[in-house]
């Protein structure tokens, strides 16, 4: 019979595995940061199913810290994602609006 992994490895884990997330959103790499973070929820449910959570106090701390800094680097990540989506509509748009047309551009046209 198999016996069950310590609390303090498997939080050990769940701690390399969320920094190695965050440098995947740091780096854009989305499909390796989308895996570590489907292996953190797997992590996750191993962790609930041990009874010595005590021993590994210290490094959940960690993890906690460390799933901040990942939070927030994902929401600024997508900030900026959105905003530089806003900035080419924008730039598309004024293209279309100063587009020459067959009378010449807006600026032919005025002067």
């Amino acid at each position: 019979m198999q016996h069950p992994e310590p609390a303090e490895r498997i939080a050990q884990s769940l701690l390399a595995v969320t920094l190695s997330a965050a440098s995947a959103v740091e780096f854009g790499d989305w499909e390796t940061a989308g895996q570590l973070l489907r292996r953190r929820e797997q992590l996750l449910t191993q962790l609930e199913a041990c009874d010595d959570l005590d021993s590994a106090v210290s490094t959940l701390e960690a993890v906690q810290s460390a799933e901040k800094d990942l939070e927030s680097l994902i929401e600024r990540t997508t900030f900026e994602a959105v905003e530089g989506m806003q900035s080419t509509r924008a730039f598309r748009e004024a293209r279309r609006a100063y587009r020459p047309s067959a009378g010449g551009g807006i600026f032919d046209q005025a002067g």
